[in-house]
């Protein structure tokens, strides 16, 4: 039988006791992303094909939430994310802070998916 895992929880980097509040999770066959209610995407899970697009980079595995970055990212909010057994993908819009209701068209990216 399948048997849960943990995940630590996330940090607010302005406090350490201060958790950040979590808007929405997505679980795909080997790795899960979860956005932030200010439009922060973390991913954690197997790295093997750089599906996790964490701060780390690489293809290792991230058993701990690691906030999504680059370029692509940079002056971007994250609405929301999918997960699935060969695709995630993450839906952005122009990073407005704090979050507002402004009328700004979203914008796709998409993260590699796996090759499983």
């Amino acid at each position: 039988p399948h048997v849960p895992t943990k995940v630590p929880s996330l940090s607010s980097s302005s406090s350490s006791s201060s958790h950040v509040k979590v808007r929405s999770v997505a679980a795909g066959s080997s790795c899960s992303f979860c956005v932030t209610e200010v439009g922060v995407a973390y991913s954690w899970g197997m790295g093997t094909n750089l599906q996790l697009g964490g701060e780390g980079g690489g293809e290792e595995d991230q058993w701990a939430p690691c906030k999504v970055s680059g370029r692509k990212m940079e002056g971007r909010r994250v609405i929301a994310a999918s997960s699935g057994g060969q695709h995630t993908a993450l839906l952005v819009t122009k990073a407005t802070f704090p979050p507002s209701s402004s009328s700004s068209s979203p914008h796709t990216t998409a993260l590699p998916s796996s090759s499983n």
